[in-house]
């Protein structure tokens, strides 16, 4: 007859030529403290292995928050503002030069104007991320009016705003 090993952890039954516990996973002989550990227990001794509890993993909101409350659709909307007025300002820039120079400043004005309106309203779609519909929509089409307006210029915020819109529909479909 074999003799067995008990775990003192959980009381089950272990070969002795076991290195851990078959049922809890405890280490029996890395160590001469947890040699102790495990003694040859009688049988009226043995105690009940404790209950398995399913392990239940922390829940984490798919919307990441910055510490301010700020979600990442507002920044994508405040950097392609920014970016956007700049580009609309560089476009009045260029449209007071080039009247300057040749008395004619084409629509450069209008384009620059209607830039930094569509800037606007990306930051106000950043703003709006809480209601999808709203939120998403103007950030959509600044990013079309941000790049009809200014073409190359135009190109970040653009990107920058349509990642914003995607944002906030797909997290309204969750």
């Amino acid at each position: 007859m074999v003799d067995n090993k008990f775990c003192r952890s959980c009381g089950a039954s272990i070969p002795q030529e076991s290195k851990f516990c078959l049922k809890c996973g405890a280490t029996l002989t890395s160590t001469p403290t947890a040699e102790r550990q495990i003694e040859n227990f009688p049988h009226s001794q043995q105690q009940e292995p404790p209950a398995h509890e399913t392990y239940n993993p922390p829940y984490y909101s798919q919307q990441q928050v910055s510490p301010s409350g700020l979600g990442p659709s507002f920044w994508l909307g405040f950097v392609g503002g920014v970016f956007g007025i700049l580009g609309g300002v560089v476009a009045l820039f260029v449209g007071s030069f080039s009247e300057s120079f040749s008395g004619y400043s084409g629509n450069y004005y209008w384009l620059g104007l209607g830039a930094i309106v569509f800037s606007v309203m990306g930051i106000m779609g950043g703003i709006f991320d809480k209601k999808p519909k709203i939120g998403g929509t103007l950030m959509i089409v600044s990013a079309i009016g941000i790049l009809i307006s200014i073409s190359l210029f135009g190109v970040l915020s653009c990107i920058l705003f349509l990642v914003g819109g995607i944002l906030i529909f797909a997290r309204s479909r969750r």
